[in-house]
C-alpha cells in the first residue's frame, strides 16, 4: 500500500498546491466589495436637497 502512494507523491503535492492555488483565486474574485456611492448635494434633484447646502458641490458634511 506505501509502494502505491510513494508513487503518486508528487503528483499528490502538485495537485494540492493547485488546489490551494485555484480556491484562493476564486474566493477573492467572488468576494468583491463595492463601497457605497457618496452622493453630492449637486448630483441630486434641488428639490430633495437642503436649500442652505444647495450651493456646495463637494465636501459637505
Amino acid at each position: 500500500m506505501l509502494e502505491f502512494f510513494k508513487d503518486y507523491k508528487y503528483f499528490a503535492i502538485v495537485f494540492s498546491i493547485l488546489s490551494v492555488i485555484i480556491l484562493t483565486t476564486f474566493y477573492n474574485i467572488l468576494k468583491v466589495e463595492k463601497p457605497l456611492p457618496i452622493y453630492q448635494p449637486a448630483l441630486v434633484n434641488y428639490e430633495l436637497v437642503d436649500s442652505t447646502i444647495q450651493h456646495r458641490k463637494k465636501y459637505h458634511k
